[in-house]
């Protein structure tokens, strides 16, 4: 039996609960995926409107940085990534609510520069059922990124190492600033 939304959140905020409970960071990764000139993100249309978000999500026990971004990647786009280098990670914390209890979940993410090498698949919502039919895997171009609310660090980050990079050469063109 397949899980639906609620179940998939259900199950995240017990895993968050748990690990306050523990003293733990729950810990997640995100994948900037380089596809030639773009970037790969997920679009998330609320009332006509586009949200955007790197695909990441919860790193499994037992499970290192690189396995985790190829997963998460895979799961939430269908793309096959070769992680290239760990370039910032971020702390921060979430109230919420597991029955009935109010928590704090303290929260890492590692975000990972990542080179797309092909796509295993496109057309779905999410292997574990995560994402609704409003949810698309796109790819913008970088100075379509500027205009994305994606955190202006996270964009100036990604600009500046795609220029440095001898991974991201085949292109030759320095990418512009806004």
């Amino acid at each position: 039996m397949s899980k639906t939304k609620q179940d998939y959140l259900d199950e995240k905020v017990k895993l968050a609960y748990h690990y306050s409970e523990q003293n733990r960071f729950f810990r997640k990764v995100r994948g900037i995926v380089i596809k030639g000139d773009k970037v790969l993100l997920l679009s998330l249309n609320r009332n006509e409107r586009s949200r955007y978000s790197l695909p990441g999500g919860g790193i499994d026990e037992g499970e290192n940085l690189k396995q985790a971004v190829k997963r998460e990647v895979f799961e939430e786009t269908g793309a096959r990534v070769k992680p290239i280098k760990l370039i910032s990670k971020s702390f921060y914390t979430i109230p919420m609510m597991c029955d009935g209890k109010k928590f704090f979940s303290r929260r890492v993410e590692f975000f990972y520069i990542c080179k797309f090498l092909y796509y295993e698949h496109v057309d779905h919502l999410g292997l574990e059922g995560e994402f609704d039919d409003k949810v698309k895997v796109v790819e913008l171009d970088y100075s379509a990124l500027n205009k994305t609310k994606l955190k202006p660090a996270v964009v100036k980050t990604i600009i500046e190492y795609v220029n440095s990079s001898p991974a991201f050469k085949p292109n030759s063109k320095s990418v512009r600033k806004a």
